[in-house]
């Protein structure tokens, strides 16, 4: 089986994606975190193949498709997510564009896009990652609950 994990570096990308190969699969390796996306690919002895992509700029995700376009996935886990915390008129702007289009804007394209190019194996399935946040929420993560939420809602639309 082939798998692709985003955010494949650390917290429950990295669990899944240790788990995925443990179990005998290939995986290709998603974060932006080059250093301990190597490490994975060493560890791996050849089952792992790390890509380099800043989910916050459609310009890095659409060089990924650009290099697996002829790939295709039995399993898709769009994990990566980041979080910005505080009151929220004291967040800057940035951080809230950059935790939509990480958490939200770029799971949404990539799993439109593997689905549209048909990279996509018959029964194949994509794992959207949200969080407790979405139904709970609570002070200081407005914004992450929001983005959680909007996958949540995607995740049973689709």
């Amino acid at each position: 089986m082939r798998a692709l994990v985003t955010g494949a570096a650390h917290g429950l990308g990295r669990a899944l994606t240790e788990q995925l190969l443990a179990d005998g699969n290939d995986v290709i390796a998603v974060d932006r975190d080059i250093d301990t996306l190597e490490q994975l690919v060493v560890s791996s002895r050849g089952a792992c193949r790390a890509y380099l992509v800043d989910m916050a700029n459609t310009e890095s995700i659409s060089r990924f498709f650009d290099r697996t376009r002829e790939m295709s996935f039995d399993l898709v886990i769009l994990n990566a997510g980041i979080s910005a915390t505080g009151q929220f008129e004291d967040i800057p702007s940035g951080a809230y564009e950059r935790l939509i289009a990480v958490n939200a804007t770029a799971p949404i394209r990539m799993a439109a896009q593997l689905v549209g190019d048909g990279q996509m194996n018959p029964k194949s399935r994509i794992v959207l990652i949200s969080s407790l946040s979405h139904a709970v929420g609570y002070p200081g993560a407005s914004v992450y609950a929001a983005t959680k939420d909007a996958i949540a809602i995607y995740a049973k639309s689709v």
